[in-house]
């Protein structure tokens, strides 16, 4: 129906010079999109910018934020965009308790949240690591000691922020400790999903697991929390398809009542429900009350009914061996378009 073309070197010219740029437009993730009623879309090019291209293809907007992950609608307009600040301060008080000796260099990179208008203009910043030393969860921003990635002493980020979701009107009556506009987010490195208001920036809920590095969490329509949940400690698996530090990994979509803490998988726990990404993932609740899910590592889309029976699937297959990755993988309803025609000159 639709296609848009999404090189770096196209649509982001003047981010080149950043030492970080790709070196190639194959060497960049494109990771957290959004499609518009009249058939924009806007995506992130992983840790460099977020895009907005009109129906046909042509750049109507750059936001060089080095956003990542996410993107997701806002009520009061515009969207919510997982934002990453590379700081060359690590003497500020507020960072102390995070500072390594320890870490080859200086700088320190921090997640933020990023209102973001719809012309493209950063509305609200939050950072998310001053968020949770404000509401007093600096316990647990330092229980994780060495944390555990490839192996190694983590790098200069802080903590690793996945996902955001507004709470809809729609769906806040099913949440009655919440209200309608409260954030959820997913914070990968602490196994950490919370809840917060982001006119206060006060942290109404949080747990840590049952999940393990979980992505994309979700408010389903029975007032439950969902996840993508990784269930893995590394990025990449052995040679055997085996994590290293933990055997053979299965992931799973995992749902928690935040005000009873009752937790059940809501699939990938019964015979053929097989799921393994040790790193992303996505889900989505759909109206008929089952979810899209997204197993990037495998290369799969799916969507199951309310009987977790599969309704279709597509496999993103580079050859008869091997698949390549799908970041996410959303449906919309056909009414929440305004455009008519999908061809373009």
């Amino acid at each position: 129906v639709a296609a848009w073309r999404a090189a770096f070197s196209e649509l982001a010219p003047e981010l080149r010079h950043r030492a970080s740029a790709p070196k190639t437009d194959w060497n960049i993730d494109l990771h957290g999109t959004e499609m518009e009623p009249d058939g924009s879309v806007l995506f992130n090019f992983e840790y460099q910018a977020t895009v907005k291209l009109s129906r046909c293809g042509a750049r109507e907007w750059i936001l060089p934020e080095r956003s990542h992950h996410t993107i997701s609608p806002a009520a009061a307009g515009g969207v919510w965009i997982a934002g990453r600040a590379v700081l060359n301060a690590p003497d500020d008080p507020a960072y102390h308790p995070m500072t390594n000796p320890l870490r080859d260099s200086g700088w320190i990179e921090d997640d933020e949240l990023l209102h973001v208008s719809a012309k493209g203009e950063v509305l609200a910043r939050k950072s998310v690591f001053r968020m949770m030393m404000e509401n007093g969860l600096e316990p647990l921003l330092t229980a994780n000691g060495l944390q555990l990635r490839r192996g190694v002493l983590a790098d200069n980020e802080i903590l690793h922020l996945n996902h955001i979701e507004e709470l809809s009107p729609e769906l806040a009556p099913a949440f009655p400790m919440f209200e309608a506009g409260d954030l959820l987010l997913s914070v990968h490195d602490f196994n950490l999903v919370m809840v917060v208001d982001p006119d206060k920036w006060k942290v109404k809920w949080h747990s840590v697991g049952p999940w393990v590095r979980q992505h994309s969490a979700r408010f389903l329509p029975d007032g439950t929390i969902a996840v993508f949940n990784n269930n893995a400690y590394t990025y990449a698996l052995d040679p055997a398809g085996r994590d290293p530090a933990e055997g053979l990994s299965f992931s799973d979509v995992r749902a928690v009542d935040p005000g009873t803490g009752a937790e059940h998988v809501v699939y990938g726990d019964r015979a053929g429900e097989d799921l393994a990404s040790v790193e992303r993932g996505f889900i989505q609740p759909t109206v008929s009350g089952g979810l899209m899910i997204t197993e990037t590592a495998g290369g799969r889309a799916f969507e199951i009914d309310r009987d977790r029976r599969v309704v279709w699937e597509y496999i993103n297959r580079h050859d008869d061996a091997r698949v390549l990755e799908i970041t996410s993988a959303e449906l919309y309803p056909a009414g929440y378009f305004t455009v008519t025609a999908w061809s373009c000159p």
